[in-house]
């Protein structure tokens, strides 16, 4: 029996694996993957990430590596699983902060790299330094999903150490003299973490994420790739979601200081689908005829007072004017938002907003619609979050 056929099936703790591909009743991660022609520079960038994570992983026990579903922690899991094909293991975790359509990206691409995928419950919201969502929210929600995968690799620990101790007493019961006592040598069992973190993110030096990762000694194989290598390196691969928008947790939604609680990221979830089906993506979701992309961003920002500002990317916000007093009536009638202004997609807006301009655009049936643009400090942790 194979090391993966003991720890990773076997475990205890349950592994949702997946073995199919795309299914007919969820979207496609994207249009059908193709890899890119032979590149020098490519090969050489992916033979480098490799060596790294053959250099940082261990094949003597686990490799875990911090899972979104992400292009980055993708690539990452492609990569680990390339180096130690039986020995290496996905953790995506689990809170309300996670996007359901996320989590079933991340399954599909798991299913597609072949890598199996352990889902963990994470507790950020129990964190007041989270909820207050004054700053630090990112260092906390990394912490509780870095000591959630070491207690995955505790109990992988765990396990092996059953197991070895199973088979020493087999080999007691069964031999003697000096092979007996020769049984007991305990195999060392090492767990290494990965991310998905990418040179861009070791940029910004307010990116109190990264703090959490280097306190728990996470390794990071990719963070000599910029963001546009890792997508050309996942298109090399022939991961379905080298061209997706980045999508990260939906606190990032939230303006700074409005309370990171449960009630607060379910309503910007379900504002965001209610936009998407609006728009319609890629013209499977029955709402305009395809205007989003796979590449496409797409906000929903929470402010004080239940005020929201849907954001789509610059080309596509005059389109979107179009059905935005439809979007408008359905966030304040289904949702209770007290107000919606419509506006230009900017990573990490709502982290500081600068001074407002309104214009007044003609709607789909020649009304007039209200929209916003506004000027932006920089983000703090906007795309930190991306990889939870």
């Amino acid at each position: 029996m194979t090391f993966s056929s003991t720890i990773f099936s076997a475990f205890r703790l349950p592994i949702t694996v997946s073995r199919r591909f795309f299914s007919s009743s969820q979207p496609s991660p994207t249009t059908p993957a193709t890899s890119s022609p032979p590149n020098t520079k490519h090969d050489s960038l992916l033979a480098y990430a490799l060596d790294r994570v053959r250099q940082g992983g261990t094949p003597h026990g686990a490799n875990l590596v911090a899972y979104s579903g992400g292009v980055d922690s993708s690539l990452v899991a492609a990569l680990v699983k390339r180096a130690f094909p039986t020995n290496s293991l996905a953790c995506i975790g689990l809170s309300a902060s996670l996007p359901s359509a996320q989590l079933s990206l991340a399954r599909e691409i798991a299913a597609y790299i072949d890598i199996p995928l352990k889902e963990v419950t994470t507790a950020e919201g129990d964190t007041p330094g989270y909820v207050a969502n004054r700053g630090l929210s990112c260092f906390h929600c990394k912490t509780h999903l870095y000591t959630a995968l070491q207690a995955v690799a505790a109990e992988a620990q765990n396990y092996h150490e059953e197991v070895h101790h199973a088979k020493t007493n087999i080999s007691l019961a069964t031999e003697t003299g000096a092979n007996a006592q020769g049984g007991g040598n305990k195999p060392s069992f090492v767990v290494t973490l990965f991310n998905g973190t990418n040179a861009d993110d070791r940029q910004d030096p307010t990116r109190v994420g990264l703090k959490a990762a280097r306190n728990f000694r996470v390794r990071s194989p990719i963070d000599h790739l910029n963001k546009n290598e890792v997508r050309k390196l996942a298109q090399a691969l022939g991961l379905p979601n080298w061209q997706h928008a980045a999508s990260p947790c939906l606190r990032s939604r939230l303006a700074l200081g409005v309370p990171a609680v449960e009630e607060h990221l379910r309503k910007v979830e379900a504002a965001e689908e209610l936009v998407r089906a609006t728009l319609g993506q890629g013209g499977r979701e029955g709402g305009a005829a395809g205007l989003l992309g796979v590449h496409h961003n797409v906000r929903v920002r929470l402010l004080s007072e239940g005020k929201a500002v849907i954001e789509v990317d610059a080309e596509l916000l005059e389109s979107a004017a179009s059905f935005f007093l439809a979007m408008e009536g359905r966030m304040k009638a289904e949702l209770g938002f007290a107000d919606v202004t419509l506006r230009a997609f900017k990573s990490g807006s709502v982290n500081g907003l600068g001074g407002t301009t309104r214009i007044r655009n003609k709607g789909h049936g020649g009304e007039e619609v209200e929209q916003v643009s506004a000027s932006f400090a920089s983000s703090s942790c906007h795309r930190n979050c991306a990889e939870k």
